[in-house]
């Protein structure tokens, strides 16, 4: 039995890593055999248990917990293996445009691996116990280590899975307000609002725009504009009303969700659906996809390894006699960035939410939906 679980762990480990990695038949190849492991290693167990090893206290804590643990890490990997099969994203991403009801066929299988997971963790809990020697707690720690990357990852997935429909125009045009920002200028969001844009969705298609920072500026001046309620007036001291690239002057996303797209509202009479904020480092990741750019004015390529330090750093040289051009390049890039990724074959889902998801940790890139919370 011990062989078994020992070979079982070993298939799961590698077919979990192949899953990230996107190579879904090789996770499905060493997922379904963990399950042939695993299963093989739960009857070995259960025939010893029906012999009366659990009449032998420690014996038996022993071989419930070995019991135990194989039925659920059978059951487990035979999800995770059906799921790999299923959950080969390839077909998501078409002409440029996520087919949204093939995102919509994916959520109950994203479903069953968050709980399969669940189940294992509340399994390791039950079974836990001092009496156990080291080898099965060593046994049992590998488990919950594998299980405790996972299941963030899991349920990660299935949230971005279950509001992508929707995020993405499922019912109708949805307009986002986009604050590209420069943390080379700080504001306590992280950095200035270099750049203000609309990120538009329509049934799983994208389009970004950039809208000059000089024209805004003259609307916003001819605008009668009134902050909206409970602002903080340390905010308002940083004149928003003003300069748009001050937006972004307050730690609370929220606020800056409110105060931001109530004077966008009111300048331009446009109502949009929500708000996201992203950085250089999204950028990068971005370039990742689409590979180098070439940017108007902007000497050689920018790739995902020198666009961080050129935006942070060297356009401020460059561009010293021409300020205006400068201004707009971080809109630049995020346009040409957004039309390149979606004019061919998007990447898979779940590799763009591996590579974005840090970015969110690190408060790189954020989204508030208007009049909504995200689940």
């Amino acid at each position: 039995a011990r062989t078994d679980h020992d070979q079982g762990s070993q298939n799961a480990r590698t077919g979990l890593d192949a899953f990230r990695s996107g190579k879904d038949d090789r996770a499905t190849e060493k997922l379904s055999a963990a399950a042939d492991d695993f299963e093989r290693a739960d009857e070995a167990t259960g025939s010893l248990l029906a012999r009366g090893g659990q009449l032998v206290p420690i014996v038996g804590t022993h071989l419930r917990a070995v019991d135990e643990l194989s039925t659920e890490s059978a059951e487990l990997a035979t999800i995770a293996a059906e799921t790999a099969g299923v959950l080969d994203a390839r077909g998501v991403t078409v002409d440029g445009r996520i087919d949204l009801e093939r995102v919509e066929e994916l959520v109950p299988q994203a479903d069953a691996v968050t709980a399969g997971l669940e189940s294992a963790l509340a399994t390791i809990d039950e079974v836990d116990s001092p009496w156990l020697l080291a080898p099965l707690q060593d046994a049992i720690g590998e488990i919950e280590d594998e299980i405790a990357v996972s299941l963030p990852q899991a349920l990660n997935a299935r949230e971005a899975l279950r509001i992508t429909p929707d995020f993405l125009g499922a019912d109708g045009p949805q307009l986002y307000l986009t604050i590209v920002a420069n943390p080379a200028e700080a504001r306590e969001m992280g950095g200035f609002a270099a750049s203000i844009g609309i990120l538009s969705a329509d049934d799983g298609r994208l389009d970004f725009g950039q809208i000059s920072t000089r024209t805004l500026i003259r609307a916003m001046e001819q605008a009668d504009l009134v902050p909206p309620d409970g602002m903080p007036p340390s905010l308002l001291a940083a004149q928003p009303l003003e300069f748009p690239q001050n937006w972004t002057a307050w730690p609370d996303f929220d606020v800056v969700t409110a105060l931001s797209s109530s004077l966008f509202t009111q300048t331009l009479g446009l109502e949009i659906d929500g708000v996201i904020y992203a950085d250089p480092y999204v950028l990068a990741a971005l370039l990742e996809f689409t590979g180098p750019l070439r940017i108007p004015d902007v000497p050689g390529r920018l790739t995902e390894d020198n666009v961080v330090d050129f935006l942070l750093r060297d356009q401020y040289q460059f561009f010293i006699d021409d300020q205006g051009a400068r201004k707009e390049l971080l809109g630049d890039v995020a346009e040409v960035a957004v039309d390149e990724l979606t004019e061919g074959a998007l990447p898979e889902p779940r590799l763009i939410a591996d590579r974005l998801g840090p970015m969110v940790d690190q408060r790189r890139l954020l989204f508030q939906p208007i009049g909504a919370e995200l689940p």
